[in-house]
This record gives structure tokens, C-alpha cells and sequence, in this order.
């Protein structure tokens, strides 16, 4: 399984915004792509403007899909002027 981190910074007076779009991603990512097993959103509850994702595909090339995915498209472009900073980390999940 290929697992992605992702943390975001969001501007203070986005956060409602965010977090609303952030939702509507991760059910569309789940309903829409049987590769996507998995999508957490969390939140820092000591600061509102911290969110990570922990989302969890087949392989890379489900992921890769799903960065080429009409929703993932929007969700970017609806986003992309309300995050401070984002960083994104890849794993491989180690089976029990």
C-alpha cells in the first residue's frame, strides 16, 4: 500500500472554507476511486490553521490517478490561494 501525508498551513480567514472543501475532497476522493482505501483529515486542536492528511492508495500509480482526477483538479485550484504552506510525504506501508 502507498501511503501520503499531507500537511497543510491555511490562511486564519480560510480556515471554515478550507476545511469545508478539505471534507467534500476526501468523500469524493473515497466514493470516486476504488484505489483510495483511506482518507483522514485532521486537524491541530491547538491551532485551527493546521490540517494533515493521511491517505492511503493501492500503489503510486493510484495515487497518480488521483492527482489526475477532476476532483483533485478543482479542489487544487478552489484551494491553492488559502494555504501558507504545504508539504507532502510518500511512504510504503509496512504490513503487520
Amino acid at each position: 500500500m502507498f501511503v501520503v501525508i499531507v500537511d497543510f498551513k491555511v490562511k486564519e480567514d480560510c480556515v471554515s472554507s478550507f476545511k469545508a472543501a478539505l471534507l467534500k475532497q476526501a468523500r469524493d476522493s473515497l466514493d470516486s476511486e476504488a484505489d483510495c482505501h483511506q482518507f483522514d483529515v485532521c486537524s491541530d486542536p491547538h491551532d485551527p490553521t493546521q490540517f494533515t492528511l493521511y491517505e492511503l492508495y493501492t500503489d503510486q500509480q493510484s495515487f497518480q490517478e488521483h492527482l489526475a482526477s477532476s476532483h483533485f483538479l478543482n479542489f487544487d485550484k478552489t484551494v491553492h490561494d488559502w494555504i501558507e504552506e504545504k508539504s507532502v510525504r510518500t511512504l510504503k506501508r509496512v504490513p503487520a
